[in-house]
């Protein structure tokens, strides 16, 4: 940072490679500094499950701005509710890794050029009091339901089977899916049933009368479009005709004091009501960076076409070649690896290696253990991938990936504990 003497002195703006501005009666000069923007894989994880837990704060931030035993409403809420989950997904991330299995059991994400929300496995709201089983169903007809087991279809079943008190507080809230747009609804029904004369009504009354919760406090607001007792849980949605449930939670509330008292409270996901919105966290990541052939982030408009063909072609061959074309990435572990420089190495064990491609089902492609006699074959095999699965290959040892007889890349597997393709960055 400079102070101007020159005849720069008043200039306001940039000039060149310098931004020139006002500053206690002085001009003052900075020079612009390019930001690098590096696009690793741990770096795209971090930028989509960001994404996922920021859109996701804006569309239950109604609930979420003071569901935190503790912590103050607004701001501090929605740094703690960022905080939880983005630890939380991440977390989960890791541990599908480690376990060798695929981020694709990893549901409900979306590239970091989305603009759509699809509601994911979220920390609602944290405190000390117990947590209520939720989970999506679908009833006799078809109809997604949201489920949380109750002893009876009584107070005293309602209150004794979650652990609350007469007088708590009960936000039922569910995420609906209708013209292809997730919105979020929610009731409340406080456990303080009254009789008509207005005396306390006894616990036996029952919770559930003719499809509805008896709602006889003016605190109590909202109303279901579904409500029943079966099979030993109250079964609820909240979507109107024609909407589809597909996450359910239930935020237990209580006031002690000055003090505001929460429940743990987890959003339910259905993964089959989501349908084909699902994202695995892996084809979120994927869709978010540079592929092989097209860079979907170029920073230039013009800059996003794939490899032009021969000079003079004026149209697509009329017979596309049926030659083997592979990518030069493999999803190693269930992790994206770059594998052109004829290596990679991951945590061990080394369980699956999937290799991708075009026109690869009868792609000349074997794999050799490290000590090994003899080849082994793919366990499966697609027009688009190559699979190499149940392997269990410890720390130290490798497996070679072979086209066509010759060596093409090695996977080595390494010792827990190191960085990893995930790691703990915040």
């Amino acid at each position: 940072m400079a102070e101007m003497t020159s005849d720069m002195y008043g200039a306001q703006g940039r000039v060149g490679n310098k931004t020139y501005y006002r500053s206690n009666g002085k001009t003052v000069a900075r020079e612009i500094v390019a930001v690098k923007n590096p696009k690793t894989n741990l770096q795209t994880l971090q930028r989509v499950i960001a994404k996922q837990v920021n859109m996701s704060y804006k569309m239950l931030k109604n609930i979420c701005d003071h569901s935190f035993e503790g912590i103050t409403n607004g701001a501090n809420c929605a740094a703690k509710f960022r905080k939880l989950n983005m630890r939380n997904l991440r977390a989960k991330a890791a541990e599908l890794q480690a376990a060798g299995q695929s981020l694709a059991q990893f549901y409900n994400f979306q590239p970091i050029s989305s603009e759509k929300w699809v509601p994911g496995a979220l920390i609602l709201s944290h405190g000390q009091l117990p947590k209520i089983a939720v989970n999506v169903i679908q009833d006799d007809l078809g109809l997604y339901m949201a489920s949380m087991p109750v002893a009876e279809n009584t107070y005293a079943g309602v209150i004794n089977t979650l652990g609350l008190r007469r007088g708590d507080q009960l936000t039922f809230l569910t995420v609906e899916k209708y013209l292809g747009e997730y919105q979020v609804r929610y009731i409340r029904v406080i456990l303080d049933p009254r009789n008509e004369d207005g005396s306390g009504a006894a616990l036996s009354t029952a919770f559930i009368t003719d499809g509805a919760i008896t709602k006889p406090s003016r605190r109590n607001q909202g109303a279901f479009s579904a409500l029943e007792y079966a099979d030993g849980a109250v079964r609820f949605c909240l979507a109107p005709n024609g909407a589809t449930l597909v996450a359910a939670a239930v935020i237990a509330s209580r006031k002690d004091g000055d003090e505001w008292l929460r429940n743990n409270a987890e959003l339910a996901i259905s993964e089959a009501a989501c349908g084909s919105d699902k994202c695995s966290l892996w084809d979120a990541i994927e869709s978010s960076y540079a592929s092989d052939d097209i860079d979907l982030e170029s920073d230039l408009y013009l800059n996003n076409a794939g490899q032009g063909g021969a000079q003079g072609e004026t149209q697509e061959s009329a017979t596309p070649s049926t030659d083997p074309s592979y990518s030069n990435t493999a999803v190693i572990n269930g992790v994206s690896q770059n594998i052109a420089g004829g290596s990679a190495s991951v945590t061990a064990p080394i369980t699956s290696i999937v290799v991708n491609g075009t026109a690869l089902a009868d792609a000349p492609v074997t794999a050799r253990i490290a000590g090994a006699d003899s080849d082994i074959q793919p366990t499966s095999k697609t027009a688009t991938a190559i699979t190499f699965s149940g392997l269990n290959i410890a720390a130290g040892g490798s497996i070679t990936v072979k086209k066509n007889g010759t060596a093409w890349f090695t996977v080595t597997g390494e010792e827990p504990g190191g960085d990893g393709p995930i790691g703990d960055a915040e």
